[in-house]
């Protein structure tokens, strides 16, 4: 492969481990910043030299010089910056936080994501999540950029109470969030609600949009709109988001390389004319890159925008260079770019599949449109459009598979059907928010395209409702990511090239998928674990022998904390099992006090659990069973889980609430 030989790709690779290194090691921002102006001292020195000899050590310092600078810019992003807030904050102190952009709201809170900018009057840098109580009387909702000022205690994030279960904290923290803020309207105090940058302008000219699309009768075809065009997409319900999930179709509902290369090739079509006369390719392509930038403004100037945007602006000059190869290079250049300007995008599951994608159809459709040649106009661009849907979902299958655990094998139906018209619909759309915007949108208009949406949505509904076509639940690990990546990529090589070489590496990696999934085959048949999940006003606990899970209570075998970990175990069944008061598990003898509050007190156990907030003097419980540790899940009242605590303290006997340090397990 070329592309390993491209300067700027190596360059990207040291900058890359720069940046994890950065995230998972903690070096002093200070002495790092010697050794990069060092290195750059040195770089210096040696282009002065211009001798041959240096080129070895030039090349070294230029490689260390990437990895200390991906070292830097993640440190200056996270709270290991000697300026973040963080380290000068305490309980109670005043600070001032400005809002940067609206996120979705949860049933209690209106949510937004807010840049802290002063800790008691000193600037700081660093942002929060600003979680705004709902009320029974209307708040003034904040606009983007509006300032506020609050005395009230920043809290962490919680992690996840059961296994398997979604990492918010970690999610959060890989975007440079290591705290939010809850409050009520009354709780903070607004110093300035004046529009001051771009994410502001973008706020408020979205607000007018909806502001005249909502008197139609659209709430849900209004919704999709938003994320189709506005790259908003918090009012998407939940319903309509898990059909374009289930149909393979959900790229469509977030602004990004598809929506992003439609508007580039309808620009690139409307502007043509320009390559008539003088230095109109020139004009047309800065034309071209000015209006994807104005849409990204419009947009909100979102992640996934602005990475499409860029990726499309270094491919636009790629085109005008007529060297498809660079297509390529553009794709490395626009990361490199991207990844300097903010390193969080590497964490970011969007930026990896739009660039995967991306890539993918560049280098695998190519290969896959070879295989057929029709005559037929129309076949010509069914195949075309085929080839190209398969390209991206094979490139992507293993980034799907280990963030989303399933795969719609529909997906191909669904984009040989929308993708045609999505960009009818886009262009239609751009052309609705343009006549929104100058206050001229023609009832008939508007109406008429919500209907269209109303029947893509339909028809997204339709495709993910075909249960018995989408694979659900697929156990998929880091170690079957990197195995079927690798099997994938040398599969491309191999119908490019159908060589020995190329036939024995496929052979390899096929022999390594299998592998891995035999390893991990026999791991989880030698588990044996007991499990006291958390779960608010209920019991749940389980034991795990092999593939098989034996739970307590099947009503709640469908529940999301079992699904979590039933996908994370790879679990093949659940069934009842009916747990005795007193059990023993890898001879520790477990005793369970529920509601009942009765125990044979002539038993001793190394475990207790305390479930159904039974009424115990535990001193005395303690007393007679002699546990080495207590546990209190998650259905207990918490006034009695404070006492036990105490209790527990006091003797010095270890105290395990789920609500607190999450399940219990034991293996």
């Amino acid at each position: 492969m070329k592309i390993l030989n491209y300067p700027i790709f190596k360059l990207l690779i040291f900058l890359f481990f720069g940046i994890c290194g950065g995230y998972y090691y903690d070096i002093n921002l200070n002495v790092l910043t010697y050794f990069l102006v060092g290195c750059i001292v040195l770089l210096v020195g040696l282009v002065r030299k211009k001798k041959h000899a240096y080129l070895f050590i030039f090349g070294f310092i230029t490689y260390l010089s990437l990895f200390l600078i991906g070292m830097h810019i993640t440190i200056t992003h996270t709270d290991k910056n000697p300026n973040h807030y963080s380290h000068i904050y305490n309980k109670g102190d005043e600070i001032t936080f400005r809002i940067i952009k609206e996120l979705k709201t949860s049933a209690y809170y209106y949510k937004y994501e807010a840049k802290v900018i002063a800790v008691k009057k000193k600037e700081v840098v660093g942002t929060i999540i600003f979680n705004l109580k709902k009320d029974s009387i209307p708040v003034k909702l904040p606009n983007v950029d509006a300032e506020y000022t609050t005395k009230i205690a920043l809290k962490g994030i919680f992690p996840p109470l059961n296994p398997h279960q979604f990492n918010y904290k970690k999610y959060l923290s890989e975007h440079g969030i290591y705290h939010q803020l809850q409050a009520d309207e009354k709780g903070v105090k607004i110093v300035s609600n004046k529009v001051k940058t771009i994410y502001g302008y973008a706020a408020l000219f979205r607000k007018k949009i909806n502001k005249i699309l909502t008197k139609y009768p659209y709430k849900e075809e209004i919704a999709v709109v938003n994320a189709l065009l506005l790259g908003q997409r918090q009012d998407v319900s939940n319903e309509i988001y898990e059909a374009y999930i289930s149909a393979g179709a959900v790229h469509l509902l977030a602004i990004s390389g598809l929506h992003i290369g439609i508007l580039f090739l309808l620009l690139d079509f409307i502007l043509k004319p320009l390559e008539k006369i003088k230095n109109g390719e020139i004009t047309k392509l800065i034309l071209i890159i000015t209006i994807l930038w104005m849409f990204a403004i419009i947009a909100g100037v979102s992640a996934s925008v602005v990475r499409a945007v860029t990726m499309f602006s270094f491919i636009a000059y790629a085109r005008k260079l007529n060297r498809p190869k660079n297509i390529y290079h553009a794709l490395i250049t626009s990361m490199f770019f991207l990844l300097i300007v903010n390193p969080k995008y590497i964490f970011d599951v969007g930026f990896q599949l739009s660039y995967t994608a991306v890539f993918g159809i560049v280098w695998i459709q190519p290969t896959l449109i070879s295989f057929w040649n029709p005559k037929n106009k129309i076949l010509i661009y069914l195949w075309n459009l085929l080839t190209v849907s398969v390209a991206a979902q094979l490139s992507v299958l293993p980034i799907t598979l280990y963030y989303f655990h399933q795969f719609p094998s529909l997906f191909f139906v669904s984009n040989l059907v929308i993708i045609p018209c999505i960009g009818f619909l886009l262009t239609l759309g751009f052309l609705l928010i343009i006549l929104a915007f100058i206050n001229a949108l023609p009832d008939f208009f508007a109406e008429g395209y919500f209907i269209l949406i109303r029947i893509m949505n339909a028809f997204v509904e339709w495709i993910g409702s075909k249960e018995e076509f989408i694979f659900t639940e697929i156990h998929f690990t880091s170690l079957n990511f990197f195995t079927v990546s690798g099997l994938i990529i040398v599969l491309v090589l191999l119908m490019k090239n159908n060589n020995k070489h190329n036939f024995i590496l496929f052979s390899g990696s096929l022999l390594l998928c299998f592998g891995s999934i035999f390893y991990q085959y026999k791991k989880t048949e030698n588990q044996q674990r007991f499990i006291i999940f958390h779960k608010s006003k209920n019991t749940l606990i389980a034991l795990q022998k092999g593939n098989q899970l034996q739970i307590n209570d099947t009503t709640l075998n469908e529940d999301y904390i079992l699904t979590n970990y039933k996908i994370g175990e790879n679990i093949h069944t659940i069934e009842y099992l009916k747990f005795l008061s007193s059990f023993s598990f890898q001879q520790q003898k477990i005793i369970i006090i529920d509601s009942s509050a009765t125990y044979n007190k002539e038993e001793t156990a190394a475990i207790l659990l305390l479930t159904g907030s039974p009424k115990v003097n535990l001193n005395r419980v303690v007393s007679e069973i002699k546990p080495r540790v207590v546990i209190a899940d998650g259905n207990n009242y918490r006034s009695f889980v404070s006492l036990w605590k105490a209790s527990c303290k006091k003797q010095k006997i270890p105290f395990h609430y789920t609500g607190e340090k999450g399940a219990f397990i034991l293996d």
